[in-house]
């Protein structure tokens, strides 16, 4: 698994769920998706921000 992989993961996530959803959410599903990292820098990397705080 590679950085690349766990970040476009990250992004399918985030627009699957229509741009609201927060770092905690996300970390759920990549749990789901069998991945472990630090999301938070990987959408600040991005430029990823939630509508929603969490």
């Amino acid at each position: 698994m590679s950085e690349d992989d766990v970040t476009g993961a990250i992004i399918d996530i985030f627009e699957q769920n229509r741009n609201s959803c927060g770092t905690r959410k996300i970390k759920v599903e990549l749990h789901k998706r069998g991945f472990t990292t630090s999301r938070r820098r990987i959408m600040n990397e991005q430029g990823l921000v939630s509508f929603v705080h969490d």
